[in-house]
């Protein structure tokens, strides 16, 4: 046997296994208890130092689709799945309109991941939002 062949077949071996290599995809988790003894979990890391730090990986799915998934009749309809979006949102919006107006105090993450009390005028705006996506979302016709 040539050793060029062997060393070109070894090469090709080596390229098709590393490209098979699927590498997970990690996730960050904090954990912390606040001084209610409620536990909360983040990817945002807290500011304070009393909290613990885990990674979740997740592989990646290598499934390849098969004839009978690429050409399912059972499957959703591009409007069917908005449908079902549309109404999922509404479901929230409605809930999240009866929070804010049965409720005084409204607790809310900000941007940079902080809890914060709503202010009065906080609380109208998410009021107006929340009707807004009421409307757009459970009074909408196609």
């Amino acid at each position: 046997m040539d050793i060029r062949f062997s060393v070109k077949c070894l090469g090709i071996v080596i390229l098709l296994s590393s490209s098979l290599y699927v590498s997970a995809k990690t996730i960050r988790v904090y954990t912390w208890t606040d001084a209610k003894g409620i536990v909360h979990y983040s990817q945002i890391m807290p500011e304070h130092s009393s909290y613990q730090e885990f990674e979740i990986k997740e592989p990646v799915n290598l499934t390849l689709p098969t004839t009978e998934m690429l050409f399912d009749e059972a499957k959703p309809t591009l409007v069917e799945e908005l449908d079902k979006r549309s109404e999922d949102y509404c479901e929230k919006s409605r809930h999240n309109l009866n929070v804010l107006e049965n409720f005084e105090e409204i607790t809310a993450i900000d941007e940079s991941g902080q809890e914060k009390i709503l202010s009065s005028a906080d609380k109208l705006e998410h009021i107006e939002l929340a009707q807004k996506r009421i409307k757009m979302f459970c009074e909408a016709t196609l």
